[in-house]
């Protein structure tokens, strides 16, 4: 005789499981500082800033920025979308970035 087929049980009823860890350690791992290494972004903001500041001509897109930079195209158009807000660099209409029309000498 073949074996009945067992459906999988149903899941519990979530407001009536425990937690897994006690509310201390929840509130521990919230209040984690964040992991990225800010320095290092620190760092490789300056150098973009202070490249695009060397030479006043530059206009990259976001790939041949991070081309340049040997960085992820979404780190970098993270970055250079924060500058812009920032006003250390320019938005083109052609969506190429530059030296800020302020900062130029």
């Amino acid at each position: 005789m073949a074996a009945a087929r067992r459906l999988p049980a149903a899941p519990p009823d979530l407001d009536r499981v425990p937690p897994t860890l006690p509310v201390a350690q929840l509130i521990q791992i919230r209040m984690r500082p964040d992991r990225r290494a800010v320095s290092a972004r620190d760092s490789l903001v300056r150098r973009i800033v202070r490249e695009f500041e060397e030479r006043a001509a530059l206009s990259l897109t976001p790939v041949q920025a991070a081309h340049l930079f040997r960085i992820p195209v979404p780190r970098c158009a993270r970055v250079l979308t924060e500058l812009v807000a920032d006003g250390k660099l320019s938005l083109a209409g052609d969506g190429r970035y530059g030296s800020h029309v302020d900062n130029v000498a």
